[in-house]
């Protein structure tokens, strides 16, 4: 059944078991095996991912830690930085950012997820492609040293009080 609003019109009805999106003014809804219900949940843990990348990107330590992050968080470098050793809550991960990472600048973009995503749990893996420069550099000569970082985000969330949180960061 499809149930598609009209601002214009009010409702109308079909017998079809997809939804149709038709025009900007047109909101639909559909039921499809349970998807609509988890609809939400993956949009939410998409908008982590994008909340991560702008705290980075930001040096937003903070917020980072605050919005992104349950307390208990385990998070994982493989290439870069903890040489794959695990930085276990958010004071060790806090102290580890402090020493270097965000003082750089960045630019952090993000394709390709996938979710799995249960009641209060998940998981999800996503490409990303990160550039990085010094912060304070001296660029008048138009030389900046620049790296660029491809790398696959492997996380486990958790749906808190505050929404979900990553729990388990794993970058490959």
């Amino acid at each position: 059944r499809i149930e598609w609003h009209d601002r214009r019109q009010g409702v109308a009805a079909g017998d079809h078991g997809l939804a149709l999106l038709v025009g900007a003014a047109r909101i639909v809804t559909a039921h499809l095996h349970g998807v609509a219900d988890r609809v939400p949940d993956r949009e939410q843990i998409y908008d982590l991912m994008v909340r991560y990348g702008r705290c980075v990107d930001t040096g937003d330590r903070e917020e980072l830690i605050r919005t992104c992050y349950t307390d208990d968080v385990v998070v994982q470098y493989d290439s870069w930085g903890s040489e794959g050793r695990p930085l276990v809550g958010t004071d060790e991960f806090s102290r580890f950012w402090g020493d270097g990472p965000l003082s750089w600048d960045s630019t952090h973009q993000f394709t390709n997820f996938t979710f799995e995503i249960g009641e209060n749990e998940g998981a999800y893996t996503c490409l990303g492609l990160a550039t990085h420069w010094p912060r304070d550099v001296d660029n008048s000569s138009g030389v900046v040293p620049v790296y660029t970082v491809g790398l696959r985000y492997d996380n486990h969330v958790r749906r808190t009080g505050a929404g979900w949180r990553i729990a388990r960061q794993h970058n490959v």
